[in-house]
Order: structure tokens, then sequence, then C-alpha cells
């Protein structure tokens, strides 16, 4: 899956020098970013289809496997209002990848012979993210498949 992904990410880089001897010295420097990244990420799906002419509308239910990161991000818009206060920094760079487990739920119709309306739920469950909750998502969706 190819997307663009907008971020607002807000970064402190604490730069220390140590030389062989003598006093080290210490540098903090404050980014806030506002971008977007391209990004190429896995992305499966099964889905499962009914067709019963018999009933108004068919059903269907799938399951899916996808992720998200920003692994390549590095600070670039430096922020001059930032205020060294001797706080611990730690790299938490790793912490923006993420999966997700998809679970869709609906029902459709076919309109006619080349087009198909269909209305469902999708249940979204984060994992594989680091120090920070997990979520589960709950999407309502409506979809119009049109063949030609």
């Amino acid at each position: 899956m190819w997307q663009d992904m907008y971020y607002y990410a807000s970064s402190i880089v604490v730069t220390t020098y140590q030389p062989f001897s003598g006093t080290g010295t210490q540098n903090v420097a404050f980014y806030r970013d506002v971008n977007k990244f391209d990004s190429y990420n896995f992305f499966s799906t099964w889905t499962y289809n009914s067709v019963n002419s018999r009933l108004p509308f068919d059903y269907y239910f799938g399951l899916g496997l996808f992720g998200q990161t920003l692994d390549d991000f590095k600070p670039t818009g430096l922020y001059l209002g930032g205020i060294s206060t001797g706080a611990v920094i730690n790299d938490n760079s790793t912490e923006v990848t993420t999966s997700y487990l998809m679970l869709m739920l609906g029902i459709y119709k076919n309109l006619d012979e080349r087009n198909r309306l269909s209305f469902g739920v999708r249940v979204l469950k984060e994992f594989q993210i680091q120090n920070l909750s997990a979520s589960v998502y709950l999407f309502p969706a409506i979809q119009w498949d049109m063949s030609f």
C-alpha cells in the first residue's frame, strides 16, 4: 500500500561531544515539523462474499493486516522557542511503527450487472506498538463498486 501520511512532530535532539581530554559540551535543539511522508507499507486482506439471490441482500466478511511506519523520520524544522531545562531525554524514534488487524463485516446489494452498494463496519485492532497503549478503532463503511 502506497500512502501519504501527514504528521506534526515535536522533537528534542541532545548532542553530546566528549573529547579525549578536557570538558565535554552538550547542545539541545528543539524541532517542530509539519509535513507529509510518502511510505510503502504491507497490506493483505481476505474477503468472503455470499451470493444468494433469494435474499434481498448478500453479506460479506473479511480479515486484513497492514502496517504504518515513519522509520526514516529526521527532525528538520528548528524551533527557537524551546528552553533547555536539563531534563532527561530518551530516544523514542522506534515508536513510529504500528500494525493493524482488520475485521470487516457488512451487507451488499447488486444494483445491476456493473454496480454494487455495500454497507458495513471495519474494526481495527492496533498492535506492535512500543510503550503506548494499543487501541481498537471502529469505522462505519459505505462502498460503491463499479465494473467497466
